[in-house]
């Protein structure tokens, strides 16, 4: 019982810093700095280097939505370990959650789609 707590609690800390990062990259429009801001390869950096700032801030919307579902989960974990049964609360938020980071997911798709963002377009 106690690992599962343990576990959940370690699920809602990595939540809230999933958060972090993707409020600040929803709010500031750019990319974020050090290791997290490169890609694969140096065509992937020049992609990234020509990104719009609603790219990144798409990018931060499904950051902050999956930052939130692990918070929400480490929650439901710890509330069914305590065999509490205020848990519907919170799965409703995870529901919306999951919808949020559908929604954001397809709108970063279109946009890498139409700044010719993806692998398959020319650097």
């Amino acid at each position: 019982m106690a690992a599962w707590l343990a576990f959940g609690a370690a699920l809602c800390l990595l939540g809230v810093g999933v958060v972090a990062l993707g409020l600040r990259a929803l709010l500031t429009g750019r990319n974020w700095r050090g290791w997290w801001s490169r890609g694969f390869t140096a065509a992937d950096d020049a992609r990234l280097a020509r990104a719009p700032a609603a790219y990144f801030r798409a990018l931060g919307a499904v950051a902050t939505c999956l930052g939130g579902l692990l918070t929400d989960l480490g929650g439901l974990l710890i509330l069914f370990t305590l065999r509490s049964g205020a848990w519907a609360p919170l799965a409703v938020l995870f529901a919306l959650l999951l919808a949020g980071l559908i929604a954001s997911l397809v709108v970063l798709v279109v946009l890498a789609i139409r700044y010719h963002l993806t692998r398959f377009d020319a650097p």
